[in-house]
């Protein structure tokens, strides 16, 4: 997942040296490359809920992540929306620079995010499946 994620971060960074018609082709190439990473990561992510949680506790524990996951990246939405619209506010000379910095905002916050895989191998060693390793991951990762 560690591999998926930093690809697709990578890929959002390189994004930054879009900068129109002239560069389609390195545009179009790092948002293949990003999507990959994306659902590269989107299958491990997913195949790591039998690992923190028990049967009984699937929906509830995959709900309450990707809830998470969705409000995180709603409040970048929003702040990156606001360096778009705002962009002179913020020093920047034109809206495209402000939109290539936030590509670079996002897959930043990707690649600080990544989670490592040993972390939730090791936990199945124990034996000890369910939500209070949920909750461990959540405290590990803060």
């Amino acid at each position: 997942m560690k591999t998926f994620t930093t690809i697709g971060a990578l890929a959002c960074l390189v994004l930054f040296f879009f900068k129109g018609m002239g560069t389609l082709s390195l545009g179009t190439i790092a948002f293949i490359i990003a999507m990959m990473g994306f659902a590269g990561g989107l299958v491990f992510y997913n195949s790591y809920l039998p690992l923190i949680a028990s049967e009984d506790r699937y929906d509830d524990v995959s709900a309450k992540g990707f809830s998470y996951g969705f409000i995180g990246s709603v409040i970048l939405m929003v702040i990156n929306l606001v360096i778009i619209q705002y962009y002179e506010a913020f020093g920047f000379k034109d809206q495209g620079t402000a939109t290539r910095i936030a590509f670079v905002m996002v897959g930043l916050t990707a690649f600080c995010k990544r989670r490592t895989d040993s972390y939730y191998i090791n936990i199945t060693i124990g034996g000890g499946i369910g939500y209070d390793c949920f909750c461990k991951t959540l405290r590990l990762e803060r």
